[in-house]
């Protein structure tokens, strides 16, 4: 019996619709490694915006900046590496074609969860800690108060004594000099600081009307300290957040720093927010 033209096609091409299934698998493939190259290129350009704009400051220490570079300068180099093996293996035969995927088809899987922090950064990306941090860090379990104390792993011996005109002085230091240091020997003088604004906790509403505060990190924004002084000036609060350079007197409590007489005058943010 005569074969029909269609059982003929198939007697002599019995691999075409396998390679055309292959082809398919090739092109899915290649789509995904594009998309995964993509992600990590993007993550790659982040990466080093972060550290050259200086937005890094927001969640890391300085220190990081050049791991940064480098970091984002290895991802950018991945996703090109990767580009140009994709596009060398689009003009090879199908054969070889499937064995240049096998090395990349790893970048792919992972593309979705890389894609999550690039979007928060473009999308969503945090503004440095402020006011509404120190209110919880301070009510959530006295991490105000305890300050000094994780602050001791900084050097906190042998101060010089402060001279008899205007020092300036980081939030910081104040707290080292109140806990380690001696108390006396801070009050009367008359000190520079500069932080962010924060309303006055409960407990010490009598001593002023708000708070200049700042964040001491060691490594990120995950084990920010907050460390404040309170400021008993007869000039209105500013507005919450805002930054601010203060001037006045030291007097000191058992738990507190206060500045009396103080002269408040708006400054722009700094871009190193953290001490």
């Amino acid at each position: 019996m005569p074969r029909s033209p269609v059982e003929s096609d198939e007697s002599h091409h019995p691999g075409a619709h396998a390679g055309h299934g292959h082809h398919h698998d090739v092109d899915a493939t290649g789509l995904n490694t594009v998309g995964g190259a993509t992600i990590i290129l993007a993550l790659g350009v982040v990466c080093v915006g972060l550290a050259v704009t200086g937005t890094l400051n927001n969640y890391l220490q300085p220190y990081f900046r050049p791991l940064m570079v480098l970091t984002g300068a290895a991802l950018i180099g991945l996703a090109v590496w990767t580009l140009s093996t994709l596009r060398r293996a689009a003009h090879a035969s199908a054969t070889s074609a499937a064995a240049s995927w096998t090395p990349v088809k790893v970048l792919s899987r992972t593309s979705a969860l890389v894609a999550v922090p690039v979007l928060l950064v473009l999308v969503a990306a945090p503004d440095p800690l402020g006011a509404a941090m120190v209110s919880a860090s301070s009510v959530g379990g006295g991490q105000l108060s305890a300050a000094p104390a994780a602050l001791s792993a900084n050097d906190s011996s042998g101060f010089a004594p402060l001279g008899e005109g205007v020092t300036d002085i980081g939030l910081d230091e104040l707290y080292l000099r109140h806990a380690f240091g001696n108390p006396e020997d801070l009050n009367g003088k008359t000190v520079t600081t500069t932080g962010f604004v924060t309303p006055v906790q409960e407990d010490t509403q009598m001593f002023g009307t708000f708070m200049v505060a700042r964040f001491k990190i060691f490594c990120c924004a995950a084990d920010a300290i907050p460390v404040a002084v309170i400021i008993n000036s007869a000039q209105p609060a500013p507005p919450t957040d805002s930054w601010v350079s203060v001037t006045g007197v030291v007097t000191t409590t058992e738990n507190s720093i206060i500045l009396n007489d103080v002269t408040v005058e708006p400054i722009p943010a700094p871009e190193r927010p953290y001490l």
